[in-house]
């Protein structure tokens, strides 16, 4: 498990990675909690759970990149 706080933005953020190997390849489950302020976030709520959704696919391919690099080969 990987967890994480955010100190700063417009709103504090938590949230954590979990990892768990599955028939061979590795399962990532990816869960954030976070503290909107009142009646702006629900009025932007489908911008902001989209730029969540495109922020953690980014960050998620950025890591089976760096993962797979790292990983050693069968040589």
């Amino acid at each position: 498990v990987f967890g994480y706080r955010s100190t700063a933005g417009i709103y504090p953020i938590r949230g954590c990675y979990e990892f768990e190997t599955s028939d061979g390849n590795t399962r990532v489950t990816y869960r954030e909690e976070c503290e909107p302020p009142g009646i702006l976030y629900c009025l932007l709520r489908p911008l902001v759970v989209r730029g969540i959704r495109r922020r953690l696919a980014n960050d998620l391919r950025s890591l089976k990149k760096l993962l797979e690099e790292l990983a050693p080969t069968d040589a």
